[in-house]
């Protein structure tokens, strides 16, 4: 029985005859791109594809082609400006699966014959692993350019023919499900290919300027758009409940102020502003803004609590 240290030693020396060099932006890109994936294959194709399972893997290229079924197709791409190669791994399981669907069955039962795939069959694919190109790239061009032109369609042992199988690649390995049928589809890139990129995409995720920023642009404009409830307070002060209770229209109610005071500005809660009351151009009531409000800043007040109406506590 081998013992777990000796197969942790022998994976430590395959990797490191690989020449596997982990670059932390494709890691990043390669975990986004199964979910992207998916929901293209559903709107480009009308495909309803799901993600069961997905990995990045540091590997050569036999390594990584070994587990695909027979008569796997692979659709060669070239990588500009990069001036390399990219492949997208396609299985048969999920080519016929496709296939059923798109002439209006359910993809339940998949019978996947032992044969090459036809000309018909191989224009799917190459349509499939087309789009998985164009996602692939969308989603890496966010850092570094590139465009990933697709070249043609080959089978598994073609492309094995031309590429040496100790090619260091790194890949994204995806377990895709279509209707009820199950198969494995990868994105692979030779570490020579990503040479000219290698600076971005060696880059740290977490605290780097250069990272997927493209969030923040989107939670910007979206709150532009979003619309507060903004509460201006004059002034608060204490009174008997009973006095309270025997308010009636009419009534004059003393507020106990020799001046106008300063206006609170109050939003969700939380006293921002502070300014003067006046009127504006239209002679509306408006407030002059003079200062900001600053926790433990001397003359800052806790936000008033209300019980009822604009600004209500819970």
């Amino acid at each position: 029985m081998v013992s777990e240290a000796r197969l942790i030693e022998e994976e430590i020396i395959r990797q490191s005859s690989a020449g596997a060099q982990r670059l932390p932006m494709m890691d990043v890109f390669l975990a986004r791109l199964p979910a992207a994936l998916a929901g293209a294959l559903r709107s480009r194709q009308g495909l309803q594809t799901d993600v069961l399972h997905h990995s990045a893997r540091y590997d050569t290229f036999a390594a990584l082609a070994a587990g695909m079924q027979d008569h796997t197709l692979v659709v060669e791409a070239e990588a500009l400006p990069w001036q390399g190669k990219a492949y997208i791994l396609l299985e048969p399981a999920l080519l016929y699966a496709a296939l059923e669907m798109q002439m209006g069955g359910q993809a339940d039962a998949i019978f996947l014959p032992a044969r090459a795939a036809s000309m018909i069959e191989r224009r799917l694919a190459k349509g499939i692993c087309e789009i998985a190109l164009s996602v692939t790239a969308e989603t890496i061009a966010r850092v570094t350019p590139v465009q990933l032109k697709s070249l043609g369609v080959e089978t598994l042992e073609q492309v094995q023919g031309g590429l040496p199988g100790h090619t260091p690649c790194v890949a994204g390995l995806m377990e895709l499900r279509i209707g009820a049928t199950t198969g494995q589809m990868a994105v692979v890139f030779p570490m020579s290919t990503l040479e000219p990129a290698q600076a971005a995409l060696s880059t740290m995720f977490f605290g780097e300027k250069t990272g997927d920023l493209t969030w923040r642009d989107h939670i910007r404009e979206n709150i532009s758009e979003t619309h507060v409830d903004l509460l201006a307070v004059m002034h608060v002060f204490d009174c008997a409940m009973t006095d309270v209770l025997g308010w009636q229209v009419g009534d004059v109610v003393p507020l106990d102020l020799l001046e106008v005071p300063e206006i609170r500005m109050i939003c969700s809660g939380s006293e921002i502003l502070y300014g003067d009351g006046g009127q504006c151009g239209d002679r509306h009531y408006a407030v002059s803004l003079t200062r900001e409000a600053t926790p433990g800043a001397e003359g800052f007040r806790p936000a008033p609590v209300f019980r009822s109406g604009l600004g209500s506590a819970p």
